[in-house]
C-alpha cells in the first residue's frame, strides 16, 4: 500500500507538462500499485503551476499557492479551516484602481479573447474604464474628450496561434490604423495551451512587415494565465501597463 501521505505536484511551463507526466506514468510504472494508483495519488491535489522564476508578483503568487496548499494538509488548519478561507497574505495587496484619468479600451472583434479581457479589466476599475470596438477608429468622427480629463486611449491587442488568422484580414488593417493614430498597443500574451499558446516566432511570421515596422512587438507582453490566482496578477500588470500610457501621454 502506498503511505497515504498527501502529495503537492508542481510542474512549469504549461498544463502539457502534466498531460507528458501521465503518458510517462503509464510507459514506465508498470509493477505494483500500477500507474493508476500512482497518478491518483499524485494528482489527489490540484498540481500547481510554478511561476517562482518570473516576476516578482507572479512569484509571490506562486509561493502563496504551495504554502496554502500545504497549510491545508496540517491537522491545525484542518480543524480550524475557517482561518485559511480568511485568505493568506503575502506581499501587498494588488490595487485595480491605478486608473484615474477616462480610458477607453479598444480591441478587434476578431481578436480572440481580446474583448473579453477588456471587459474584465473595466468591470475591475473605478468606474474610468471604457470599452470599444476598434472599428470605430476607421470612422472620422474620433472620439472626443468627455468631462474634466482628457481620454486615453490604448489597443489591447490579444497574442495566441491566431493572432492575424481572421479571413479578412481585419484585425491586422485595424492594428495599423491605430498605430497610425497614435495608439498605443497593449499587447497580452496566452499562457493556457488550451487557448492557443505560442512562441513569438510564430507571431512574428504572421506579423506583416508594415506592423513590424510600427515596432509592434517593441514592448513585452503581459502575460495572461486562467488560473485564477495568476489571472489576478495579469489584469493588474494590464492594468498598471495602461496607467502608465495614460500617465505620459
Amino acid at each position: 500500500m502506498l503511505p497515504k501521505k498527501p502529495i503537492v505536484t508542481v510542474y512549469m511551463k504549461d498544463s502539457t507538462a502534466i498531460d507528458e507526466m501521465k503518458r510517462e506514468c503509464h510507459a514506465c510504472c508498470t509493477e505494483y500499485p500500477g500507474s493508476d494508483i500512482i497518478l491518483e495519488s499524485v494528482l489527489a491535489n490540484d498540481p500547481i503551476l510554478w511561476l517562482g522564476n518570473s516576476t516578482k508578483l507572479f512569484s509571490l503568487a506562486s509561493i502563496k499557492l504551495i504554502v496554502l496548499s500545504l497549510l491545508r494538509h496540517l491537522p491545525y488548519y484542518q480543524k480550524n479551516s475557517g482561518q485559511l478561507v480568511r485568505g493568506l497574505k503575502i506581499g501587498r495587496e494588488l490595487d485595480y484602481e491605478c486608473i484615474t484619468s477616462q480610458l477607453v479600451i479598444y480591441t478587434c472583434y476578431e481578436n480572440g479573447n481580446a474583448r473579453h479581457i477588456a471587459e474584465e479589466l473595466r468591470s475591475k476599475g473605478n468606474g474610468n474604464i471604457q470599452t470599444r470596438d476598434a472599428g470605430e477608429l476607421s470612422r472620422n468622427d474620433i472620439l472626443h474628450d468627455i468631462g474634466p480629463n482628457p481620454q486615453c486611449q490604448v489597443l489591447l491587442l490579444y497574442l495566441n496561434k491566431d493572432l492575424f488568422k481572421d479571413p479578412g484580414g481585419e484585425v491586422s488593417e485595424l492594428v495599423e490604423l491605430s498605430l497610425k493614430k497614435g495608439i498605443v498597443p497593449v499587447l497580452v500574451s496566452e499562457q493556457d495551451a488550451g487557448e492557443g499558446k505560442c512562441g513569438f516566432s510564430l507571431l512574428y511570421s504572421q506579423t506583416s512587415d508594415e506592423l513590424l515596422a510600427h515596432g509592434l512587438f517593441d514592448k513585452l507582453a503581459i502575460p495572461l494565465y486562467n488560473i485564477p490566482d495568476y489571472r489576478k496578477v495579469s489584469l493588474y500588470l494590464l492594468m498598471q501597463r495602461m496607467s502608465d500610457i495614460c500617465s505620459t501621454s
